[in-house]
């Protein structure tokens, strides 16, 4: 994977500059709750942010996604931004995070004026869509060692800076396999 693929087009950056919020987020500090209408769309600049959802009846959260500079650094709640409802999910600093925030009116008002932003605005989008398909796709077919292998060769940013527990959690498994799963890929 290219090094720079999430890197934001210098004119679409720079709207992220000039209208957005820029905020600092320590860690496990929660920027969006489980409950609350998540208007905004967030670009990671340093740190990393995870996605969970929440389960009603265990009432247990459980890591979906990652986002990080270098990986998926766009969030937000899709469900909850377009349909404007509640969420069901929670956004969550897993380490010291920087963060733009830009509120999804201004978003529709600059994509009116900025085609950089509108192109690169919906090409992200169908890019989430696609990899989070492909992803869930990974999470229902492949057993653990199958993921934790596509995750070390195709995501290894996502092995590096993400904290096992997140790790183990979204593969669905206690922290003691993925510990043996990655002794056993290290050999």
């Amino acid at each position: 994977m290219e090094k720079n693929k999430y890197r934001l087009p210098p004119t679409v950056f720079k709207i992220f500059q000039e209208f957005g919020k820029y905020r600092r987020l320590k860690p496990l500090e929660i920027l969006i709750p489980v409950g609350k209408h998540c208007d905004r769309i967030f670009y990671v600049q340093r740190g990393g942010l995870l996605k969970r959802f929440h389960q009603d009846e265990s009432n247990q959260l459980r890591t979906i996604s990652f986002h990080l500079p270098n990986h998926r650094p766009i969030i937000t709640i899709a469900e909850s931004y377009y349909y404007e409802v509640p969420s069901n999910y929670e956004i969550k600093a897993f380490e010291a995070t920087e963060v733009f925030e830009l509120k999804k009116g201004l978003i529709d008002q600059k994509i009116n004026e900025d085609t950089a932003l509108r192109d690169f605005y919906y090409s992200r989008v169908l890019d989430i869509l696609i990899y989070e398909n492909e992803l869930r796709a990974k999470l229902i077919s492949y057993r653990s060692t199958e993921l934790y292998a596509y995750l070390f060769k195709a995501h290894p940013e996502i092995i590096a800076q993400v904290p096992s527990k997140y790790i183990a959690e979204f593969m669905r498994i206690s922290p003691a396999w993925l510990s043996k799963l990655r002794r056993k890929q290290s050999s």
